[in-house]
């Protein structure tokens, strides 16, 4: 059941039983979020496949633990497409008409509790990982954060302090050689338009996202920022061509090739036992 936050002209809905996932940002009464044109497909079980987990989502902001981008296997573990917290049914732990907090623990316990609280001027994310296990566990987070409307219009532009661009295939190979920010990469106009980066290097750990009147300050945690920006390209189910957003998603993951191959190239995190990490991201809104 979709619990909904308040504060002044900020309002979200949540939906605790699909992995705690903000189905709905609104400001001022205008839509943040991308919301999806299609009919989604029931949720699938977990390890989704790319496809299943395309065609289940609904749009919003979710977060992807502890796989990240390709579907894998670690030991014997297989983890789905953005990992198995994305899709999960999170146990909600208290509300009030300002906060949540909700958890999870996943199949290698690996405990992740979630809270979400609502201001006046935006709203904060903070995840906390704790490892439970009696082996040490390994993970990569992400912020599948996807934005639509007047930031996802063709007048839309990103700020950034500096950084990297290394443009990539959705299955995590290089795409190109990297380029400084921006690099064309700034700006959304010239549709059809569809391509995928992840932004390393950064200058500072925050984003701006400017359209149709409205800006968007993101500050996060995590390393990298992942790009994904669909103008009406993309014209395979379920995007139809008429698919336009922007993913700006803070990431501990340069790449979107998944966990094992994050541990083979020593790029995923390693949580000892009783150990935890803690993620955050804000977005203020003006």
């Amino acid at each position: 059941m979709a619990v909904v936050l308040h504060h002044g002209p900020v309002r979200a809905v949540v939906a605790p039983e699909r992995g705690c996932e903000v189905q709905s940002l609104t400001w001022h009464g205008t839509e943040l979020l991308f919301q999806a044109h299609w009919n989604p497909a029931p949720l699938p079980s977990p390890p989704a496949s790319a496809a299943s987990w395309e065609a289940a989502w609904h749009g919003g902001w979710q977060i992807a633990l502890a796989n990240v981008g390709e579907p894998c296997i670690v030991g014997e573990r297989a983890h789905g497409f953005h990992g198995d917290a994305s899709i999960a049914p999170f146990e909600l732990l208290g509300s009030s008409a300002t906060t949540l907090g909700a958890a999870w623990r996943d199949p290698d316990g690996l405990l992740i509790e979630r809270h979400l609280d609502v201001a006046p001027s935006g709203i904060r994310a903070r995840t906390e990982i704790l490892n439970t296990a009696a082996t040490p566990q390994p993970l990569l987070a992400m912020e599948h954060l996807i934005l639509g409307g007047p930031l996802a219009d063709e007048d839309a532009v990103i700020e950034l302090a500096g950084g990297t661009v290394q443009p990539q295939t959705w299955a995590g190979e290089f795409d190109g050689p990297p380029v400084p920010w921006p690099t064309g990469h700034d700006a959304l106009s010239g549709r059809p338009l569809s391509r995928f980066a992840v932004v390393q290097d950064l200058g500072e750990r925050s984003a701006v996202v400017r359209g149709g009147g409205v800006r968007v300050t993101l500050s996060f945690t995590h390393p990298h920022l992942w790009l994904w920006q669909e103008g009406c390209a993309s014209t395979a189910p379920p995007w139809d061509g008429r698919t336009a957003c922007l993913g700006i998603e803070p990431s501990t993951a340069p790449r979107a090739d998944g966990l094992r191959a994050a541990i083979d190239r020593g790029e995923a995190l390693w949580l000892e036992p009783a150990a935890s990490f803690v993620t955050h991201l804000e977005l203020e809104i003006t």
